[in-house]
């Protein structure tokens, strides 16, 4: 039987929110709404494109309101590659549900997806 919240999930509508604003060192994206798995293949679209035009990127993650661990699978799978090209990916002001999120995909909070910085 189909429960109730599986029917929302499966019908909801992506409130994921990518703003760049660029700058000589790279650009900044600022996520907001959701980041699941609903919306991991448009956000690693927008951080692949980013990383192809930009000699670095930082990412934003204070406005994000909904985040699970395919997305921080997505992130990671991008600093990854960021760094095979010597690239600078920096996460800053990760929300509360970036930060769990991380924390279910089993990251420790030595990983610089935890970082404060602004």
């Amino acid at each position: 039987m189909v429960t109730k919240d599986q029917v929302n999930k499966a019908t909801r509508r992506s409130t994921l929110e990518i703003k760049k604003t660029e700058s000589d060192n790279g650009a900044t994206l600022s996520i907001t709404g959701s980041m699941t798995i609903y919306d991991a293949s448009e956000l690693r679209q927008h951080l692949l494109a980013c990383l192809e035009e930009h000699p670095g990127m930082i990412l934003d993650l204070s406005g994000v309101e909904d985040c699970d661990t395919a997305a921080i699978q997505v992130l990671c799978a991008a600093r990854k590659s960021a760094e095979l090209t010597g690239k600078p990916v920096s996460f800053q002001q990760p929300a509360g549900p970036v930060i769990e999120a991380a924390h279910r995909a089993g990251l420790v909070p030595e990983h610089p997806i935890f970082s404060k910085g602004a």
